[in-house]
């Protein structure tokens, strides 16, 4: 059976209600007894396992029912009403100088302009309080590399 985050809690809420029954029988039956209710358990288990599986089937099935409603994300965000996936805040450190306040393997922390900004190499090593330069930003990734490094995008240094 597949398990989809909107029906996995809900089956692990009941399968843990199941076991703190188990437990609290496993004192208070003989050994045959016992074996039956385990089986009961995993029977009821299985049942309502299905059970849930035709509601959220349904629910899929007609996403405009009051259940739908309440548990499906319809509205989108998109770049016409305003949205952007990032701040665009960062755009303005192209070029900058900073320094890397941790070692950047490739990812790491640098000051640049005053301010700690999470950064990233083109994959070179850097070790702490060395300089860095700002040579991309795409979109929350500030990339950066050593002011002497060779640029890759233009081809220098190859």
């Amino acid at each position: 059976m597949i398990h989809h985050p909107i029906i996995l809690v809900p089956k692990l809420v009941l399968l843990a209600v199941i076991i703190v029954v188990l437990i609290i029988l496993h004192g208070s039956l003989s050994p045959a007894h016992f074996k039956v209710a385990v089986i009961i358990s995993i029977a009821a288990f299985l049942f309502l396992s299905i059970v849930l599986w035709i509601v959220v089937l349904r629910t899929l099935k007609n996403p405009r029912s009051k259940l739908a409603r309440q548990t499906i994300l319809f509205s989108e965000a998109r770049s016409s009403d305003g949205f952007q996936a990032g701040s665009g805040e960062n755009a303005e450190l192209v070029g900058s100088l900073g320094t890397s306040v941790s070692q950047l393997r490739p990812s790491g922390i640098a000051r640049i302009r005053g301010k700690r900004v999470s950064v990233i190499t083109e994959g070179a090593f850097i070790p702490a309080n060395s300089p860095v330069e700002v040579i991309e930003v795409k979109g929350l990734r500030v990339i950066v590399r050593a002011p002497n490094g060779p640029d890759k995008r233009s081809g220098e240094g190859l």
